[in-house]
């Protein structure tokens, strides 16, 4: 009878222990704003990098960063990668993320959220008092996680017509969040010179 209830107790704290470790890693799928669902597939394995093309540094590249990543939560860093579209920007930094979220022995919360999505969802939330994404909300989560994906950065400041500057609002939340979040991969169509002239000096 001793030993059935050390095996009870035993499966009742396994059970727990999968259950926070669940709870961390469905932060990914849940709460992160994408803009196409298939985009949670996306991972080193199904990225298309022929041998001989430029893909192939790139992924080892990417891998090598997501490795760090996943091996030490407390190493403080962040990632740019910047290029025209099409190139698979998204699809890697997804792939960081999904190695990150699968594979670390401490689990780490990751999130993917679209800058674009981001800010448009904030300002929804302006004439809804019951939406989720306030920017209090977005930026508590934003610089909550342990791994902070901010894919195609720029796009949500080209929107503005006749205006090549990002706006004092999107400023100010994109200074909230990386003032305080340190582990962040980026994504962007523009080089690090556009993103200097678009962006206030210390974001």
């Amino acid at each position: 009878m001793e030993c059935q209830r050390e095996e009870t107790e035993r499966e009742k704290k396994q059970q727990v222990e999968d259950f926070k470790i669940e709870s961390v890693r469905s932060v990914l799928t849940k709460l992160s704003l994408v803009d196409n669902a298939s985009e949670y597939n996306h991972t080193f394995k199904n990225f298309d990098a022929p041998e001989g093309t430029r893909e192939v540094q790139i992924k080892k590249q990417t891998r090598m960063i997501a490795y760090r990543y996943l091996k030490d939560r407390d190493d403080e860093f962040n990632t740019i990668m910047y290029g025209t579209p099409g190139q698979g920007k998204t699809h890697l930094a997804m792939a960081m993320l999904n190695a990150v979220n699968d594979n670390a022995k401490q689990p780490q919360k990751c999130l993917f959220v679209n800058t674009v999505s981001l800010i448009q969802a904030i300002k929804d939330s302006w004439d809804d008092p019951t939406a989720r994404w306030t920017e209090k909300y977005a930026i508590k989560l934003l610089k909550g996680v342990d791994l902070l994906v901010l894919d195609d950065l720029g796009s949500e400041s080209a929107m503005n017509v006749g205006d090549k500057t990002a706006s004092q609002f999107v400023q100010d939340i994109l200074y909230k969040v990386t003032n305080r979040q340190h582990r962040i991969i980026t994504t962007t169509n523009l080089t690090l010179d556009q993103l200097q002239r678009v962006y206030n000096a210390k974001l």
